[in-house]
């Protein structure tokens, strides 16, 4: 059976760095996960997460979502040259707990 390509953006902590290594660590090797981030000296802790668990089903990639040529060198580097499952998640979410009202304009 040949193995779901999934892309998920934002795996340098929180909820992308959980799923990468929940589908990566498969035991039945059903994803070849590749996990994005902006900046990869954060790589480090989804590697600890995974271990050594199934190496040919994780590869980390740097990609800002932000910035156009960095999401077509990601692409250039998908071996399978598909994408089966896209996990749109990278993002930076602000609470301010002092403005409560609705925006107006």
């Amino acid at each position: 059976m040949e193995k779901k390509v999934v892309l998920i953006t934002g795996c340098s902590s929180g909820i992308g760095l959980s799923l990468a290594v929940r589908l990566a660590s498969d035991p039945d090797k059903t994803y070849k996960v590749y996990a994005t981030m902006r900046n990869l000296a954060k790589k480090e802790r989804l590697l600890g997460c995974v271990k050594d668990l199934h190496k040919d089903t994780l590869d980390i990639l740097q990609m800002d979502v932000t910035n156009h040529q960095s999401i077509l060198e990601a692409r250039d580097r998908v071996v399978e040259k598909r994408v089966d499952i896209l996990v749109c998640n990278a993002g930076v979410g602000l609470i301010d707990p002092w403005r409560r009202r609705a925006w107006t304009p």
